[in-house]
């Protein structure tokens, strides 16, 4: 048997003893408006239970879900083209077509400048992002080519 802390065994023992049993609200949902959530501050509470009544999120949170979006996108389609340039590269290979290896190179360096262009964008917005997002939540990290590409090759 595992080793409990004495908090665990008075839990177990409460468990045990029935004295959680129809509690109020058992076996309900739990309330997570801005009115009740301990997360929220005091001075935003008002504003936040404002938007939520009219489907209104944060600019953060907005900014968050068109980040997440862009990601992936550039991460799909990095990954595509990636895929495309070494299956381009393999098949020149086999049938010793140097010109074609050759325009592969080119088109895969022009693919490169646009893919870290794409990044560039994103980290711009991941930086006003992390400006906006509220003290003590996770900011994003930026985007790295160098990075995407290692993992994409692994």
């Amino acid at each position: 048997m595992s080793y409990l802390s004495p908090v665990e065994h008075a839990i177990r023992q409460a468990m045990k003893d029935g004295l959680f049993d129809n509690l109020p609200g058992e076996g309900k949902p739990l309330n997570l408006n801005g009115d009740y959530d301990p997360n929220t501050p005091e001075d935003q509470r008002m504003a936040y239970k404002i938007m939520q009544d009219n489907n209104i999120a944060p600019d953060w949170m907005m900014m968050r879900a068109t980040l997440d979006q862009q990601q992936s996108r550039i991460r799909r389609e990095l990954s595509k083209g990636f895929r495309a340039y070494k299956n381009t590269l393999r098949d020149a290979d086999r049938h010793g077509d140097i010109g074609k290896r050759s325009r592969a190179n080119r088109t895969w360096e022009r693919l490169l400048v646009m893919f870290q262009d794409a990044i560039d964008q994103y980290n711009a917005y991941v930086l006003t992002y992390n400006l906006k997002v509220p003290p003590g939540l996770t900011q994003l990290p930026v985007m790295s080519l160098s990075r995407e590409l290692s993992n994409i090759k692994e």
